[in-house]
């Protein structure tokens, strides 16, 4: 009994954390990163350049989306089978283990479609494009508040008195 409500436990862990890939757009199919006509111009992309990057970015859509269509099928496999009133250990693991292929194939795919992309662009463009992406990130991160070291250490309640992490 308690080692499968261990069991289930762990699985509603993993469980929980799924729906992040969902929520991840631009790991998946190109999002943030990926060097789109705003960019292109930064960048003072030949016209050979953009429809190169035009077709890997094609590519790497194509390519991806299979794989992200799997995997949303899945995450939807594993909350079935969590769902279940005796659900299967061993079918939780089994899914769990190729949601974890799918993620890594579609990191690698990812991956070599910004290698190509970088192989197209001169060193000087790659440069423009880290400073670029360096700016995103700067922006993305003041929406976000603070970084915590500029945040201040512990939780100061009236009175200057500091609460622990339960508030007590």
């Amino acid at each position: 009994m308690r080692k499968s409500i261990w069991a289930a436990s762990l699985l509603l862990g993993v469980l929980w954390m799924v729906p992040g890939v969902q929520a991840q757009p631009s790991m998946t199919l190109g999002g943030a990163e990926d060097v789109g006509p705003a960019v292109m111009e930064d960048l003072r992309l030949t016209d050979e350049q953009k429809e190169t990057i035009r077709t890997v970015r094609q590519e790497f859509k194509e390519q991806n989306r299979a794989a992200v269509d799997k995997l949303k099928e899945q995450q939807d496999a594993l909350r079935a089978e969590m769902e279940q009133e005796t659900p299967s250990l061993a079918n939780a693991q089994a899914i769990v283990a190729e949601i974890n292929r799918l993620q890594g194939q579609v990191m690698s795919n990812r991956i070599e479609h910004l290698f190509k992309v970088r192989e197209v662009l001169t060193p000087e463009q790659y440069g423009q494009l880290k400073e670029i992406r360096e700016r995103r990130r700067e922006r993305k991160g003041d929406r976000m508040g603070p970084p915590v070291e500029k945040q201040g250490k512990g939780r100061v309640e009236k009175k200057g008195k500091k609460k622990g992490f339960w508030g007590r």
